[in-house]
């Protein structure tokens, strides 16, 4: 079945998980919607499994995803957004009362390839997991605070031991706010979400 969970997280919000099985064509009318955008069969199935996935978390609305200028996803009239996707999967969280933050990753070890990118030298990733949860973690910061126009270099992930399921802080170097972030790691994927200082 696609949708993996739909539940309540941290008292604040709702985070919703969909396995993409699915082919475009499945979806005729949600598939020539994505193809007048992407050309490209896994962008035009990430586009159709996000609002899949938006209509099961809000069945009782009509909510469309719209974009600012600078990209970030939002809903006129509706809850705050944030939203990812990547190799099988696609992530959504909502709150109706604070800006919010999810990055999802698929374990892989192509991830070592960029991690001096992501990491701070005094952030230390032992192995390609440790690797996905900071990826994923600084991904999540950096929507939560996108009007800070951060660099992955200005978050710094505090100490943490690594877990299945954890929670750790988070710092916006410019600003000096700290953000508590939930993550979870499993044998497919590595997910992590924020509702900012909590």
């Amino acid at each position: 079945m696609p949708l993996v969970f739909i539940k309540p997280v941290a008292g604040k919000g709702l985070l919703g998980l969909w396995k993409m099985t699915e082919k475009p064509e499945d979806f005729p009318l949600l598939d020539h919607q994505a193809s007048a955008s992407f050309k490209s069969v896994s962008r035009r199935l990430e586009y159709i499994c996000v609002r899949l996935l938006l209509a099961e978390m809000l069945p009782s609305a009509s909510a469309v995803i719209d974009h600012r200028a600078s990209g970030e996803p939002f809903i006129a009239d509706g809850p705050h957004l944030s939203i990812s996707h990547t190799k099988g999967y696609c992530s959504i969280l909502l709150s109706d009362e604070r800006r919010c933050g999810v990055d999802i990753e698929y374990i892989s070890p192509r991830v070592s390839n960029v991690a001096d990118h992501f990491l701070r030298p005094d952030e230390k990733a032992r192995d390609v997991e440790h690797q996905l949860v900071y990826w994923t973690v600084k991904e999540a910061v950096y929507k939560y605070f996108s009007a800070d126009d951060l660099q992955f270099q200005q978050i710094l992930v505090l100490p943490f031991q690594l877990e299945r399921q954890g929670t750790l802080l988070a710092e916006n170097m410019k600003t000096h706010e700290q953000a508590t972030v939930f993550y979870t790691l499993t044998d497919a994927y590595a997910l992590s979400y924020t509702f900012g200082p909590l």
